[in-house]
């Protein structure tokens, strides 16, 4: 008897550089994402992507978590690069302006990130100007 295939997983990214650079690179491998999602289970494939400017790899889901954003640890913002839970805060607000403490949030974590562009990582850092041009910091959530 045939099962169900549960759909691909996604999450949108900016178009940040710094930030593919950093998922490229394996420093980052958490997200915050506004409201309770389902089905970020551990083990699930997802594409890390930008709907934007082409960019796109795949991870694997490793923990997710629903939280409120007060209760967000130190731990989970300092590994998204927070310096402090103000500039989380004003962070997340930039893609969720009525975003507060009391706000419910969903913490994701990947690991495994594969694809084209991390397997020829060294070739396109060195050739491709569209993939790794600066542009003005910028998270994403």
């Amino acid at each position: 008897m045939a099962t169900f295939k549960r759909p691909l997983l996604a999450l949108l990214i900016s178009p940040d550089q710094g930030e593919r650079r950093a998922i490229l690179e394996g420093r980052l491998k958490i997200s915050v994402r506004e409201g309770y999602r389902d089905g970020y289970d551990p083990g699930r494939p997802v594409m890390i992507c930008c709907h934007l400017d082409p960019w796109c790899v795949m991870a694997t889901i490793t923990a997710s978590r629903h939280c409120l954003l007060s209760e967000v640890t130190e731990e989970e913002r300092s590994d998204h690069g927070f310096a402090s839970r103000e500039d989380l805060l004003a962070g997340i607000r930039r893609f969720y302006p009525a975003m507060g403490w009391d706000s419910a949030v969903t913490v994701i974590r990947w690991d495994s990130v594969c694809g084209k562009l991390v397997e020829n990582w060294a070739e396109f850092r060195k050739s491709s100007s569209w993939v790794l041009q600066d542009s003005p910091p910028e998270s994403s959530f």
